[in-house]
């Protein structure tokens, strides 16, 4: 798994996915709630949280969970750099797309 981790930085092998933020409840977008409570004038107000995997090296369809990437991307020192590039993306993504993000990080990203 090292070895498709060090692969993975190399060759573009993390992807992002958006997952919407919904209340629990009414399935209703969170965002979407919030502008409706708070933000009045606000256009477009949509959550997500930005997840990240690891493309699965044997099958390019799969993905593979942080629970198993994320130990090897630590012990290797690597999630400061990890973080940087997700935030990027993020970035880029919300530049030509409507919406909020929240990223989680570690207290090692913080530092």
């Amino acid at each position: 798994m090292k070895s498709n981790v060090r692969n993975a930085f190399n060759n573009n092998g993390f992807v992002l996915e958006y997952q919407p933020i919904v209340e629990v409840l009414s399935y209703r977008h969170i965002g979407k709630l919030l502008k409706n409570i708070f933000y009045k004038k606000a256009k477009d107000d949509l959550k997500y949280e930005v997840l990240v995997r690891m493309i699965d090296p044997q099958d390019p369809t799969k993905r593979i969970s942080p629970g198993a990437f994320l130990p090897i991307i630590e012990e290797e020192k690597q999630n400061i750099q990890l973080t940087t590039r997700v935030i990027k993306l993020a970035c880029e993504f919300m530049l030509v797309n409507s919406g909020n993000f929240s990223i989680n990080m570690t207290a090692a990203d913080l530092n």
